[in-house]
């Protein structure tokens, strides 16, 4: 599962060229690419250059409820982005019992912690190698998914509005 816009930042091409150069992911599992409007010309060409089968790799787009749905039913999630702000769909995934495989960079190393598992995004063969590996291990997979929810946990609403209210009655004093 991959969760929203592909845009350059996203690195979703060098997830995409891993995905094609592993004869394993691309005989036993799609890619459902959800949110990020409808594959564009230049998607469709460099799926059909990698040699991924049209109906191996779908865009689908819905509402919360189809999301968790589609984290419930996936594999893992995929986030390969060069940076990001925050990772919220990786805390949506964690506490779906979805195992997340992540760039190992900006805030995503902070907020998978050791729930998650990490990859070079400049290297299309380490986030292959990473996906292989991870398909072909459930006991990493039971141990990630565990920690996932915990880690999930951390990073509520509540424990949210409850530090930020600690720190206006701080700044009141």
């Amino acid at each position: 599962l991959y969760v929203g816009d592909r845009n350059k930042y996203k690195n979703f091409k060098n997830f995409i060229l891993a995905y094609s150069k592993s004869e394993v992911l691309k005989n036993n599992f799609d890619v459902l690419c959800f949110g990020g409007n409808k594959f564009n010309k230049n998607e469709i060409k460099s799926f059909e250059e990698l040699k991924i089968p049209r109906n191996s790799i779908f865009q689908v787009s819905g509402d919360d409820k189809t999301l968790k749905s589609y984290y419930l039913a996936a594999e893992f999630l995929i986030i390969p982005s060069l940076y990001e702000g925050f990772g919220l769909p990786l805390l949506e995934a964690m506490s779906l019992n979805c195992p997340v495989l992540c760039s190992k960079n900006s805030s995503l190393l902070e907020i998978g912690g050791d729930a998650a598992i990490f990859f070079d995004p400049q290297d299309y063969e380490d986030i292959k190698n990473t996906m292989e590996k991870f398909i072909n291990n459930t006991t990493d997979r039971n141990e990630i998914i565990q920690k996932g929810i915990l880690n999930s946990q951390k990073y509520t609403w509540e424990n949210c509005a409850n530090k930020t209210l600690k720190v206006y009655k701080e700044v009141i004093k």
